[in-house]
Protein backbone atom coordinates (compact mmCIF):
# COMPACT_ATOMS: atom_id res chain seq x y z
CA UNK A 1 0.00 0.00 0.00
CA UNK A 2 1.22 3.76 -0.71
CA UNK A 3 0.94 6.00 2.18
CA UNK A 4 0.22 7.16 4.56
CA UNK A 5 -1.13 10.48 3.01
CA UNK A 6 -2.93 13.03 4.93
CA UNK A 7 -6.91 12.78 5.57
CA UNK A 8 -8.67 14.46 2.93
CA UNK A 9 -6.06 13.97 0.19
CA UNK A 10 -8.41 11.76 -1.67
CA UNK A 11 -11.23 14.78 -1.76
CA UNK A 12 -8.73 16.39 -4.21
CA UNK A 13 -9.10 13.76 -6.93
CA UNK A 14 -12.91 13.29 -6.71
CA UNK A 15 -13.93 15.27 -9.53
CA UNK A 16 -12.39 13.39 -12.03
CA UNK A 17 -14.99 11.08 -13.96
CA UNK A 18 -13.15 7.62 -13.11
CA UNK A 19 -13.41 8.60 -9.49
CA UNK A 20 -16.16 6.94 -7.17
CA UNK A 21 -17.20 6.95 -3.50
CA UNK A 22 -18.47 2.81 -4.25
CA UNK A 23 -17.50 -0.06 -6.10
CA UNK A 24 -19.35 -3.30 -5.60
CA UNK A 25 -20.41 -3.92 -1.98
CA UNK A 26 -18.18 -1.34 -0.59
CA UNK A 27 -19.40 2.29 0.03
CA UNK A 28 -17.19 5.11 1.13
CA UNK A 29 -17.09 5.53 5.07
CA UNK A 30 -17.79 2.37 6.05
CA UNK A 31 -15.31 -0.20 7.69
CA UNK A 32 -14.79 -3.33 5.76
CA UNK A 33 -12.29 -6.58 6.88
CA UNK A 34 -10.08 -9.26 4.77
CA UNK A 35 -11.99 -12.24 4.78
CA UNK A 36 -9.69 -13.90 2.43
CA UNK A 37 -6.27 -13.36 2.22
CA UNK A 38 -5.00 -11.32 -1.25
CA UNK A 39 -1.58 -9.43 -2.78
CA UNK A 40 -2.31 -6.16 -4.18
CA UNK A 41 -0.66 -4.60 -7.49
CA UNK A 42 2.27 -3.45 -5.40
CA UNK A 43 3.00 -7.08 -3.99
CA UNK A 44 1.68 -6.22 -0.46
CA UNK A 45 -0.02 -8.19 1.10
CA UNK A 46 -3.51 -7.83 2.72
CA UNK A 47 -4.10 -10.41 5.48
CA UNK A 48 -7.17 -12.07 6.98
CA UNK A 49 -8.48 -9.64 9.58
CA UNK A 50 -6.91 -6.44 8.27
CA UNK A 51 -9.67 -3.59 8.02
CA UNK A 52 -9.97 -0.40 6.84
CA UNK A 53 -12.76 2.78 6.14
CA UNK A 54 -13.06 3.08 2.35
CA UNK A 55 -12.78 6.43 1.08
CA UNK A 56 -13.18 6.07 -2.39
CA UNK A 57 -11.86 4.37 -5.76
CA UNK A 58 -10.88 5.01 -9.76
CA UNK A 59 -10.35 2.98 -12.41
CA UNK A 60 -7.80 3.59 -14.79
CA UNK A 61 -8.90 1.48 -18.17
CA UNK A 62 -6.10 2.72 -20.15
CA UNK A 63 -3.95 -0.12 -17.47
CA UNK A 64 -7.30 -2.35 -16.64
CA UNK A 65 -6.39 -1.25 -12.84
CA UNK A 66 -8.45 -0.09 -9.75
CA UNK A 67 -7.07 1.90 -7.98
CA UNK A 68 -8.49 1.96 -3.86
CA UNK A 69 -8.19 4.39 -1.35
CA UNK A 70 -8.57 3.77 2.17
CA UNK A 71 -7.71 4.61 5.78
CA UNK A 72 -6.50 2.32 8.59
CA UNK A 73 -6.83 4.38 10.82
CA UNK A 74 -9.27 6.66 10.53
CA UNK A 75 -6.91 9.60 9.67
CA UNK A 76 -4.26 8.81 7.14
CA UNK A 77 -5.50 7.61 3.77
CA UNK A 78 -3.55 5.06 1.79
CA UNK A 79 -3.58 3.85 -1.54
CA UNK A 80 -3.59 0.43 -3.24
CA UNK A 81 -4.05 -1.07 -6.44
CA UNK A 82 -5.52 -4.36 -8.00
CA UNK A 83 -5.28 -5.08 -11.67
CA UNK A 84 -8.18 -6.58 -13.71
CA UNK A 85 -5.63 -9.12 -15.55
CA UNK A 86 -7.05 -12.83 -14.69
CA UNK A 87 -3.58 -13.51 -13.65
CA UNK A 88 -3.18 -11.01 -11.37
CA UNK A 89 -5.88 -9.54 -8.91
CA UNK A 90 -8.70 -10.32 -11.15
CA UNK A 91 -10.64 -12.37 -9.27
CA UNK A 92 -9.74 -10.37 -6.20
CA UNK A 93 -12.08 -8.02 -8.49
CA UNK A 94 -14.40 -10.26 -9.85
CA UNK A 95 -15.32 -12.11 -6.33
CA UNK A 96 -14.69 -9.21 -4.02
CA UNK A 97 -17.17 -10.25 -1.10
CA UNK A 98 -15.37 -13.03 -1.10
CA UNK A 99 -12.60 -11.30 0.13
CA UNK A 100 -13.46 -8.35 1.53
CA UNK A 101 -16.96 -7.89 3.91
CA UNK A 102 -18.43 -5.30 5.87
CA UNK A 103 -17.44 -4.32 9.48
CA UNK A 104 -17.70 -1.78 12.37
CA UNK A 105 -14.56 0.04 12.92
Amino acid sequence: MLGPRPKGNWEATMRAPNVTRSYDLLSAGNWYRVRREFIDAEGDRHPVGETWRFVGTAYMHYDDVRCFCVSLDGEGEWWFHLMGDPAAQGAVLRDLDQFIEATHG
